[in-house]
């Protein structure tokens, strides 16, 4: 009788299995894009939270304008320079040189 109870017991196993292997077989593609689905709602959701319902006291938003809204210094002689620079090799490459011409 033991015997006969372990086969059934695999036989019963193999069922349930090759039930599970059959309902994922037809159902993957369904299964997928629900995961799909469930990931982009998600998705949009935290950048709703992240964008709209931020929870910033004006200390916090203070502290983050001081460290990150420095200011460059502009150094306007070197800027006038370079433009004058600019300027010069434009007009070099804009002059049109005397040449004779050879043909007449």
């Amino acid at each position: 009788m033991k015997i006969f109870g372990k086969k059934m017991e695999s036989l019963a196993l193999k069922s349930v299995l090759h039930r599970l292997i059959l309902i994922w077989y037809f159902s993957h593609r369904y299964l997928f894009f629900i995961l799909l689905t469930m990931t982009v709602l998600w998705g949009m959701w935290f950048w709703k939270q992240a964008v709209y319902q931020y929870h910033w006291t004006d200390e916090q938003k203070k502290s983050y304008l001081n460290e990150h809204a420095k200011e460059t210094n502009f150094r306007e002689d070197k800027f006038n320079s370079v433009l004058d620079e600019a300027h010069a090799r434009s007009d070099d490459f804009n002059s049109k040189p005397e040449v004779r011409d050879i043909f007449y």
